[in-house]
């Protein structure tokens, strides 16, 4: 913001604290990932409960699976997002392809665990799966019917 000077927050100097900060996440890796993973499953469960339950006009918390939740998000994919960004490499790109593939495995660790926890998201997830089934046979049938005319039309 200012060059040389330190940003000042409620009129203290906050370089030390940030300093501390980033030395407490280096020495503490699995744990400055798994932390924020942990909540992030948690939290990502209520909003699906919040949603599941959005018709029915009431909200009822079903804490077992938001701590199942939890639990996964802490110990497994906060520890394989960690294996992941540790993986060698500093350039930008690779840096990106790192976040990225974090990102992807999580949401895949996500949606397992809670196709395995709610019957609700469980045949939700099989009713999407059986219309992009039925999508893409549609699309080979019109597909083989325009080969089909292209060829007699030849």
């Amino acid at each position: 913001m200012f060059p040389g000077r330190p940003p000042i927050i409620l009129g203290r100097n906050v370089r030390p604290v940030v300093a501390k900060g980033i030395q407490w996440i280096k020495s503490n890796p699995l744990v400055a990932k798994a932390v924020p993973t942990a909540f992030g499953f948690a939290f990502g469960d209520i909003l699906t409960q919040a949603a599941q339950q959005r018709a029915s006009g009431s909200f009822s918390l079903d804490m077992k699976k938001t701590m199942v939740m939890l639990i996964i998000g802490a110990t497994v994919a906060g520890p394989m997002g960690l294996a992941i960004l540790q993986l060698p490499g500093d350039q930008p790109s690779l840096i990106g392809l790192k976040l990225l593939a974090d990102q992807v495995v999580g949401c895949i660790i996500w949606q397992a665990t809670y196709i395995c926890i709610s019957s609700e998201y469980k045949e939700g997830a099989v009713n999407v799966y059986k219309s992009i089934q039925n999508s893409l046979q549609d699309s080979q049938a019109l597909c083989k019917l325009r080969l089909k005319n292209i060829l007699l039309a030849s």
